[in-house]
């Protein structure tokens, strides 16, 4: 999104009228007004799981593609490794992506780090590993993406993948404004707020 949209945005947040708390009429409670926007100004188009279409999903490479073709902000799935790192990958094992029948919770990163995650989608791929978070926060910055990360957790471990992400993203010293959780597990959700990831 250029500049002259977020401007448009700061702006409308800045002039906006204040709003009523509870009852209305005189002496209603006002409500200030928003110094910025609660939430990322996202684009209007997100790549998804990287640029899927054009390069390995979930992949260093996906992310180079979605920032080369113009793209601000995509979306990436994170799974948790047996010894608890967040990496990047959308289904429970690896079969589809880099051919390993096992599922990713019961792989160590050491053991990901091997993977070939890129020659399923075309030879030009062959040896693109399967990245973890803080690889791709690095990427992102020197790149200028917002990522949207979807959390993928198997049942009953949604609220601990969760506590991953947002160990990594506070050590990355993630930028809040550039960062979107996302996730379709309600205990992952609850994880994530209060604090500077919930909107």
């Amino acid at each position: 999104m250029g500049a002259d949209a977020v401007a448009g945005v700061r702006a409308t947040t800045k002039t906006r009228k204040r709003l009523p708390i509870g009852r209305t009429g005189r002496g209603a409670a006002m409500a200030a007004p928003s110094p910025r926007p609660p939430f990322p100004i996202l684009g209007r188009v997100i790549g998804h799981r990287g640029a899927a279409a054009l390069a390995p999903e979930n992949t260093l490479a996906g992310l180079r593609r979605a920032a080369e073709l113009g793209v601000a902000w995509v979306e990436v799935d994170l799974r948790l490794t047996a010894d608890g790192v967040p990496v990047l990958l959308h289904d429970a094992t690896l079969r589809r992506t880099a051919g390993v029948r096992t599922a990713v919770s019961r792989l160590s990163r050491d053991r990901l780090s091997g993977l070939d995650a890129g020659s399923w989608f075309s030879p030009a791929f062959a040896g693109e590993p399967v990245p973890d978070l803080s690889q791709a926060l690095t990427l992102a910055d020197e790149l200028g993406l917002g990522l949207n990360l979807e959390i993928k957790a198997p049942r009953g471990c949604g609220g601990e993948t969760m506590g991953a992400v947002l160990e990594a993203l506070t050590r990355h010293g993630a930028d809040p404004g550039r960062i979107v959780l996302s996730s379709f597990d309600r205990a992952a959700l609850r994880r994530a707020g209060p604090g500077p990831w919930a909107c």
